[in-house]
């Protein structure tokens, strides 16, 4: 079993609740598409490395970040 706080309730998958009216989120209010590109150029085993500033009234939602990539041999773009 994972490990859970003391005090922590229990929930559902949002996709197992048939049944009841999911909540409105009301906290973001708005959005937006930032591009950032790698400090340096990209080599063979070495680590892509970007600088993202923000400041504390930012949020960045890492399961909806996109990763596009170019392979130079063929110019056709990857998603990942």
């Amino acid at each position: 079993m994972a490990f859970t706080l003391k005090d922590s309730p229990k929930c559902v998958k949002s996709e197992l609740e048939l049944f009841n009216l999911p909540g409105t989120q009301t906290v973001i209010q708005d959005g937006q598409w930032n591009q950032f590109h790698p400090l340096s150029n990209v080599f063979d085993n070495a680590p892509v490395e970007f600088h993202i500033s923000g400041s504390a009234e930012d949020y960045i939602d890492l399961s909806q970040t996109i990763r596009k990539s170019e392979n130079s041999k063929s110019g056709q773009y990857t998603y990942y």
